[in-house]
């Protein structure tokens, strides 16, 4: 007759493997991460002139000209 110890988890070597080296990459930094700055939108610098197509044409637009990212 087996007995099954109580209290002794079993853990595998791939989970113990994985709890070790995240423990490990945290470290004992006392420097905070970078904080990235929020993205902000596009400022428009001038109106897109119209656009005539007809139809099955195609157009290629370069609106890097009508726009600045602060």
């Amino acid at each position: 007759m087996s007995r099954r110890r109580r209290g002794s988890p079993v853990v595998s070597a791939g989970l113990m493997a994985l709890v070790v080296l995240s423990a490990a990459a945290c470290g004992d930094e006392a420097t905070a991460p970078p904080t990235a700055s929020p993205n902000r939108r596009p400022t428009p610098t001038s109106t897109i002139p119209p656009q005539e197509l007809a139809t099955g044409d195609t157009l290629t637009l370069d609106a890097s000209a009508y726009f600045t990212d602060p």
